[in-house]
């Protein structure tokens, strides 16, 4: 049992860390992602498959080796039962793959070629979707009552979009103009809330325009007078009251005093104008907000992002930093960093990984590119992912997101301990063939037993109560797949043909 144990960790041991290193550098470009969340992901899963290996290098084996000891005292101990003949039934599965390789290599190409390939078709048409109440039960009463909201009433809870203007000083006569036509424009666009002729929002100018607004009087009386003191005092300011019709009414002329309008009218109405308008130490107006109603929802955010730049422009001409944003465009925000995120932390993950490979065979054989060929087969494990994903219709979100991470750290694991396996036995049987059908014949098992395992594990995901989580399990479960097909039909044919490539003697020399 000893000797045994210490055979193990000398051997299994090596791929185990060999694996659990590249998986870990896989995980740790996350650290890239833009997404302070999957930063936190890539470095909690890191430390959890470090603890992993820990424990599988030392519990382990200490508790195997006590059980196994009084049985070798006893001598219990069945040599058949704990042997690995390639006899069992899975084992027998993997090794008649070994025909792909010895006969068929056309298939693994094909497969390598032909899964990458739609995979990253699907990739690029995969939708990303963020969404708060895909956190919720699907039944839950709150998700059917705003779904309603959204869907029959558009903004749902009464949507509010907020424009934010942001310069060294506003308080002049071609911002507060520019700002005026921006709001008259924005009349026009879709999905804006528009009483009469005039946008529905907060702002200085509509404050304003309230201010001058004859109050109701009681029904079956004249209607209040003007108030000519007010009228007076902006007029003096520059405002151009009789010059135009609507919010045009209180364009302010070229040589018209904003900055003590501004200051005027927050002097009169602190609690109004205070909301709207920012002065800062120095006495002088650098920002600016402006409170808009509208109706886009989530499906029509985009467009309505869109059309505020759009009618925003002039101001943006004049040097002011616009800013648009609500819940629905926060979110859509963040779906683009998420989908941006993807392709980047999956070209880093992968190049870590081979990276580090390549460095660990360098050393170990002198024969680098063996981490390049050990590599290959992670690239369609995940195109797969994306494969499924597309076949199942299950968008990238914050859930799903993290799989491209996942599904490395599941692949590497798969195809180090086929590569591993494979120098032991090349360097018993020098023929490549013959090397490759010992090592699936024995450790083909263990990779059926590893993704049944896993699978039965991640699938308890699919019977979640909520959507995201439901997915996952069901993605997990296509890249799971994916990984022992590459383990068992893809990776063996990269082998043999790398070993081709040596000489016998070189290869007897592994």
């Amino acid at each position: 049992v000893k000797e045994s144990t210490t055979n193990t960790l000398s051997s299994v041991g090596i791929a185990l860390t060999l694996a659990t290193l590249a998986t870990i550098v896989g995980f740790l470009s996350n650290v890239v992602s833009p997404l302070p969340e999957f930063k936190d992901f890539g470095i909690t899963v890191s430390f959890g498959i470090l603890f992993a290996l820990l424990l599988v290098m030392t519990f382990v084996p200490a508790i195997r080796s006590l059980l196994d000891k009084r049985a070798e005292t006893k001598e219990s101990i069945s040599r058949e039962a704990f042997s690995s003949s390639g006899e069992s039934v899975l084992n027998k599965v993997a090794g008649a793959s070994s025909i792909i390789p010895r006969k068929l290599k056309v298939i693994s190409i094909a497969l390598l070629v032909g899964v990458s390939s739609y995979g990253y078709v699907s990739f690029s048409n995969l939708d990303t979707v963020f969404n708060f109440t895909d956190f919720l039960p699907e039944d839950d009463p709150v998700v059917a009552t705003l779904s309603v909201l959204t869907d029959e009433f558009g903004g749902g809870f009464g949507e509010t979009t907020t424009v934010l203007l942001e310069g060294q000083d506003l308080a002049t006569p071609e911002i507060h103009n520019a700002i005026i036509v921006a709001i008259n424009d924005l009349a026009d666009a879709e999905n804006i809330v528009v009483f009469g002729e005039n946008v529905a929002n907060e702002s200085v100018i509509a404050s304003l325009g309230a201010m001058l607004a004859p109050q109701e009087a009681i029904p079956g009386t004249p209607p209040q007078a003007p108030n000519m003191e007010l009228i007076s005092g902006l007029m003096s300011y520059g405002v151009e009251l009789m010059s135009g019709e609507g919010l045009s009414a209180l364009k302010i002329s070229a040589n018209g005093d904003v900055d003590g309008l501004y200051k005027s009218l927050i002097t009169m109405d602190p609690a109004t104008f205070g909301g709207t308008l920012y002065l800062d130490d120095n006495e002088v107006f650098t920002a600016q907000q402006i409170k808009i109603t509208t109706s886009a929802g989530s499906e029509g955010s985009r467009q309505l992002t869109e059309d505020i730049y759009t009618a925003f422009q002039p101001v943006i001409d004049l040097g002011v930093d616009v800013a648009a944003t609500n819940d629905s465009i926060v979110t859509n925000s963040v779906s683009d960093l998420i989908s941006a995120s993807q392709f980047q932390s999956l070209i880093f993950a992968i190049l870590s990984s081979m990276f580090f490979l390549i460095i660990y065979y360098w050393i170990d054989l002198k024969r680098p590119f063996l981490g390049v060929v050990t590599i290959f087969p992670v690239i369609a494990i995940v195109m797969g992912t994306y494969l499924g994903m597309n076949l199942l219709d299950i968008p990238l979100n914050p859930v799903t997101a993290t799989l491209t991470g996942i599904a490395i750290g599941i692949g590497v694991p798969f195809v180090i301990h086929v590569t591993n396996r494979f120098r032991e036995a090349l360097s018993n049987d020098s023929n490549p063939v013959s090397a490759i059908t010992t090592t699936l014949k024995t450790t083909g098992g263990s990779l059926f037993g590893s993704a049944f395992t896993t699978m039965a594990g991640f699938g308890i995901l699919t019977t979640s109560t909520l959507k995201p989580f439901q997915q996952m399990g069901q993605v997990v479960l296509v890249s799971i797949g994916f990984a022992l097909v590459a383990s068992i039909l893809i990776l063996p044919t990269l082998l043999v043909l790398w070993a081709n490539y040596h000489n016998k003697k070189t290869a007897k020399s592994l």
